[in-house]
């Protein structure tokens, strides 16, 4: 199941600040598969766009696996739906979340 915080080794990874935990109650029905998409990171001095896989999606809340840098341990994390883009847009209307 996806974790906010993940541990590697003995290494502890700091959450973005805008992870939320896992859905109250949560069924484990609501996979979703492994769609690409870009997720926002938000973190102390910035903000940055990642790509991803979302890998499950429950009450308003998507899971994330990303990677911090090319060829680092893959992260999971969850996100509020509105954080998760299956495209960026410039312009125009926003994208419906994933």
């Amino acid at each position: 199941m996806c974790a906010i915080l993940r541990f590697v080794g003995e290494a502890l990874f700091p959450a973005p600040q805008n992870a939320v935990g896992v859905p109250p109650g949560a069924s484990g029905k609501g996979y979703f598969g492994r769609r690409l998409v870009l997720a926002r990171l938000v973190w102390k001095t910035h903000t940055e766009v990642v790509p991803g896989v979302v890998l499950w999606r429950e009450q308003g809340r998507v899971c994330v696996e990303w990677e911090p840098r090319p060829g680092a341990p893959k992260r999971l994390t969850w996100l509020l739906a509105e954080d998760v883009r299956p495209r960026l847009r410039y312009g125009g209307r926003e994208d419906d979340a994933t």
